[in-house]
């Protein structure tokens, strides 16, 4: 049981939901970390202060967006890997299709 509830959470840290959350975590994170030593060597405007306030928000919003996808209920879980599941099909059918347009336009036509 521990571990289909391992492989769940593991599966749904791969798909690109959580893939985008943690992006937005990282560079929310490093972007506020830079401006708040630029804010300690000079005297912030009202306006950096509200940037700064923004970018805090978005990280704290990507954090509980993240954990609210992490712990939500099982069938919320599966219906979000599902739909990873389905994208990453599509692209490799598109692939797929686009690599036998290239090979049928490269093939030699006999004309009659």
């Amino acid at each position: 049981n521990a571990g289909v509830r391992g492989y769940l959470t593991r599966r749904l840290l791969r798909t690109e939901k959580a893939q985008m959350l943690k992006k937005t975590i990282l560079d929310s994170l490093k972007t506020a970390l830079i401006m708040h030593m630029e804010l300690k060597k000079q005297q912030p405007t009202e306006s950096d202060l509200e940037l700064h306030r923004r970018i805090i928000n978005q990280l704290t919003t990507a954090c509980y967006d993240l954990n609210d996808l992490i712990l939500g209920s099982v069938h919320e879980r599966m219906t979000i890997i599902r739909g990873d599941r389905e994208r990453l099909m599509a692209v490799k059918m598109r692939r797929k299709s686009s690599s036998a347009l290239v090979i049928n336009k490269q093939s030699p036509t006999l004309k009659q």
